[in-house]
């Protein structure tokens, strides 16, 4: 293991290390603010075979991408340019197609819009969709073409693609910037994170590929079965081999360098620990951090309230407005009330805990059940039990 570690949280380390050791993970990285300071920031283990993860070695973090979405529909809420109870098409006048001229942003912030999958092309496009999905601005007007399965707000399904470029369309269009110019420019490049929606060339030399977990076919038809009581019309003829073939396939279209350029912001953000905790350490310390105030306390509160209308995860997790809440039977958010980010497929993740001022980022290049994240990230909390109280209210 390499990094830093401050006195009295050095069984953090050991945590992430004994991992290792035991082959629950490949390679990983982990950071920890607390009070906006940098506490933990270590890493371990291989990027690829033989070749040592370093302290900038990034990865695909997924859905982690979600919450960097949210935080630019965030920004252009405190700046007073997106007002979450307006129409899209307010901003976005072609989404008025199709019975949506009444969907309010709101709606595509809690997956409630009614549009989870992108539609498929007819005719000679019909087996070019990972062609297309290349292309955030063509997928924004399939969408904004496309009949909602339900009434928009009356039901939420997870949006696991399509979340990015629903939300990412309103923001180029509010901005002038696709969503992965507008991160860039707003959150990457100031905050200086390692963190990108649509990797540049330089840094792919950087990235880790991602690695399949080895299925646990009775979960999965477990879970299966309840995707099929939940969500029929998606998963009526899905089938747990298929399910296993399909992410393998789906990996390697993730690993390639075309996947990691394009902008699919709802999964394809290339990051590593650092640039997790770093992006939501603002969001820990009532929106200051470095000596500038990113966003205000108020917008904060208000991303982060819990939706009426929820969708189940399968552990009930609230969804908040483009986020991921805490939930008592979800131990990776670790002891806030009020913790909020959102975690990755594999179970990469990225929160802020305003209650404990703390930000944490886990990266890992081995799809896994989440063991070393929960562990880990518990660790830090225990950690913080036995510090001397002062200005944190563990």
């Amino acid at each position: 293991m390499e990094g830093t570690v401050t006195p009295g949280f050095e069984s953090v380390g050991d945590v992430l290390e004994t991992a290792i050791t035991n082959k629950l993970e490949y390679g990983a990285s982990f950071t920890v603010y607390l009070e906006g300071e940098c506490i933990v920031d270590i890493w371990a283990g291989e990027a690829e075979a033989g070749k040592p993860w370093q302290s900038d070695t990034m990865t695909n973090v997924f859905s982690c991408g979600k919450g960097a979405t949210a935080f630019c529909a965030q920004l252009l809420y405190d700046r007073g340019q997106l007002d979450v109870e307006a129409r899209v098409s307010s901003y976005w006048p072609e989404f008025a197609q199709a019975g949506k001229d009444q969907v309010t942003v709101r709606m595509l912030l809690n997956h409630t819009v009614g549009l989870p999958e992108l539609p498929r092309p007819e005719g000679d496009e019909a087996g070019r969709m990972r062609e297309i999905q290349l292309d955030h601005v063509r997928c924004a007007a399939i969408l904004a073409e496309a009949s909602p399965q339900w009434k928009p707000g009356d039901h939420a399904a997870y949006h696991s693609l399509t979340y990015g470029w629903l939300v990412g369309e309103v923001v180029r269009r509010i901005s002038g910037q696709s969503l992965g110019e507008f991160f860039r420019a707003e959150l990457g490049d100031p905050l200086g994170l390692d963190f990108h929606i649509g990797l540049p060339d330089a840094c792919q030399e950087r990235m880790s590929d991602i690695r399949p977990q080895a299925p646990d076919r009775g979960a999965l038809k477990k879970w299966l079965d309840q995707m099929k009581d939940e969500q029929p019309d998606q998963f009526r003829n899905a089938t747990v081999a298929g399910i296993v073939e399909q992410q393998r396939r789906q990996l390697d279209w993730f690993n390639e360098p075309a996947t990691r350029r394009a902008q699919i912001p709802a999964a394809n953000g290339s990051a590593n620990a650092r640039g997790l905790a770093r992006l939501y350490a603002p969001l820990s310390c009532e929106g200051r951090f470095e000596g500038k105030q990113w966003v205000s306390p108020e917008s904060i509160e208000y991303f982060n309230t819990p939706n009426p209308i929820q969708i189940d995860f399968g552990n009930m997790t609230p969804v908040c407005l483009g986020y991921m809440g805490v939930a008592p039977q979800r131990p990776e958010m670790g002891a806030g009330l009020r913790s909020f980010g959102h975690e990755g497929m594999g179970n990469s993740m990225g929160f802020a805990d305003p209650d404990h001022r703390l930000a944490i980022g886990f990266v890992h290049n081995q799809l896994n059940d989440g063991q070393t994240r929960n562990a880990i990230i518990q660790q830090v909390y225990s950690c913080i039990e036995k510090m001397p109280r002062t200005s944190v209210d563990a």
